[in-house]
């Protein structure tokens, strides 16, 4: 039965696009297998409690360690003190099981009650699967072979195919776990760039060409696996291969909930990886900093998993690879309706598939808080990237990068992209498509800041979009401007139209008593330079304390305007 629901939903997202929509259908997937599948779960049973006053780093290892799959570690509000050094998996970090919840407590408003104050840090403090090690990103070919289990792949991968057949039978592999597909890059629509970072290596060079994939059937030679082929142009690359993690564990089905983490000298917080539907919601991460780069949360390795409803914010140090989330050898990932701010970085990704949806990102501290370039705020990076849906969101600046890989088929709808911060004057394009960039949307976006930007493409640093060289394809239909106040000549939708939303069918429930879509080019003369970011619900929350349509007094406690406090006790800035 869900095998039929799917396929349903698939042929009617995709007849639904179809109609008048401007968008082509060849730069739509179906997003809506995104995240975690089905929804982030709401778990019922109790396991364990905790209080602060009587938890400590292995106290709180050992009830991980033994809660039974589908339950819940409730942290009970409170502030916990957490040295790290010594903790009990020698590695500095909790490891967790899989299919649990820690879950804090709130106040009324919905902010944390439950706060972690941890020192001395060994790694990310939830660490998830509950083993120690995990593969990095810039391996040696050698590395690599020490790592994976690799097969060749004696089929061909058009875009919508489930089955690959292998040069031979798999081992170490099983229904349901991930293994990844990848090849030779062409050199045309497809590229290794810089070094090729988080790109599997071996003797013949980068394989940038990439999907991650979840194993639902194995007969002999033959994978059968979901979601399908997402790329249309792995035939035009060479040498496809199907590898897989050998002896490294996958988290699935945990998640963290409703707490405060502040790492007393900067630390890193959340790492999924090995991971599939695990997730991270209403977790403020304060003070980051860590090893090169930093991070908040990063998931890595990583099918359906989710950041949701959460904030992040300051890094401890003027360092400008301080990210508030970084997505990498990953597939089908979502980022929705979360606050990033005080940060060099917000969002660095890379793989297939993601949904980007409703998040509000301020205050970008690249070059530190005097610095004038604005950075790249929110960038794919990596191996080549592919099928990304940027919705909804109130943003500074996008850019497609080609550091280490080209970008393609990337949607960018309906969002707020003002392309100015206070002081900055350098990279303050609000969307920028960088060389070797193919087949890109971008369609009913309200660009630009009223009275800085002076061009449409050229003109220097005031112009709405830079495009590098030898791009391909590049789409942009209906998009209204602060240069033109309008929607520039050539860009208009005549009978055509911008769908609502490109992964939900009607208002999500969070939106609560705001308009839905956010970001419409009809009003777009009404959303002023300051105030366009509480039409969507992570920059209501940030700038009123509450989530939109709560009457709620008191909100008030949660003072962002200076410390940053949970409750009206407890400090998490």
């Amino acid at each position: 039965m869900t095998a039929i629901r799917t396929i349903l939903l698939f042929v009617t997202f995709a007849f639904a696009a179809s109609a008048a929509d401007i968008v082509p259908s060849t730069n739509q997937v179906d997003w809506t297998f995104a995240g975690v599948q089905g929804g982030i779960p709401y778990r019922t049973t109790i396991y364990a409690r905790a209080s602060a006053s009587t938890s400590t780093v292995s106290t709180l290892q050992t009830i991980y360690n033994n809660a039974p799959s589908n339950s819940v570690i409730l942290l009970e509000a409170g502030k916990y003190s957490l040295n790290f050094s010594g903790a009990p998996n020698g590695n500095g970090n909790w490891n967790i099981a899989d299919g649990i919840t820690i879950r804090g407590e709130t106040n009324s408003s919905g902010w944390p009650t439950t706060y972690l104050e941890v020192s001395n840090l060994g790694g990310p403090v939830f660490n998830l699967p509950d083993s120690g090690s995990y593969p990095g990103g810039n391996f040696s070919a050698a590395e690599w072979n020490a790592d994976i289990i690799q097969r060749g792949v004696t089929t061909s991968l058009p875009q919508g195919a489930t089955t690959v057949t292998l040069d031979s039978a798999p081992t170490g592999l099983s229904v349901g776990d991930l293994f990844w597909l990848d090849a030779y890059p062409d050199g045309t629509y497809i590229h290794t760039i810089g070094g090729g970072y988080y790109t599997r290596k071996d003797t013949g060079g980068d394989r940038s060409m990439q999907q991650t994939c979840r194993v639902t059937a194995i007969n002999g030679s033959i994978l059968t696996f979901e979601p399908p082929i997402v790329h249309p142009m792995w035939d035009k690359c060479t040498s496809p291969e199907a590898f897989w993690l050998d002896g490294f564990n996958e988290a699935r089905w945990t998640g963290i909930e409703d707490m405060a983490i502040k790492a007393s000298s900067g630390g890193e917080y959340v790492f999924m990886g090995p991971a599939q539907n695990c997730w991270a919601r209403n977790v403020c991460m304060t003070n980051i900093s860590g090893s090169n780069p930093h991070y908040a949360l990063k998931m890595a390795w990583t099918l359906n998993c989710e950041a949701r409803d959460c904030l992040i914010q300051d890094q401890s140090q003027d360092l400008n690879q301080v990210y508030g989330i970084d997505i990498v050898f990953s597939g089908h990932d979502k980022v929705e309706n979360c606050i990033i701010k005080d940060l060099a970085g917000a969002l660095a990704w890379s793989g297939e598939g993601h949904v980007i949806a409703y998040n509000y990102v301020t205050n970008m501290l690249y070059d530190g808080a005097s610095g004038t370039h604005l950075g790249e705020v929110v960038f794919s990076h990596g191996h080549h990237q592919s099928y990304t849906l940027i919705e909804g969101n109130h943003f500074p600046h996008i850019d497609f990068d080609y550091v280490y890989g080209n970008s393609s088929f990337m949607l960018v709808a309906r969002n707020r992209i003002t392309g100015w911060q206070e002081g900055r004057i350098s990279n303050t394009y609000p969307l920028v498509i960088n060389s070797f960039s193919h087949n890109m949307t971008a369609v009913g976006n309200i660009l630009g800041y009223g009275g800085y930007h002076t061009s449409y493409q050229s003109g220097g640093h005031t112009a709405i979009f830079a495009i590098g060289s030898d791009t391909k394809e590049i789409n942009r239909y209906g998009n209204w401007n602060t240069f033109d106040s309008g929607v520039h000549s050539g860009e208009e939708l005549g009978a055509s139209t911008v769908a609502d939303s490109y992964v939900y069918d009607s208002k999500p429930d969070y939106f609560g008593n705001l308009d839905w879509p956010p970001y419409d080019i009809a009003n777009a003369t009404t959303i002023t330079n300051v105030g366009s970011e509480v039409y969507i619900p992570a920059g209501y929350r940030l700038l009123n304390g509450q989530w939109p349509g709560q009457t709620i007094s008191a909100y008030n406690s949660f003072d962002i305007g200076g410390k940053v406090t949970v409750g009206g006790t407890v400090d998490i800035r």
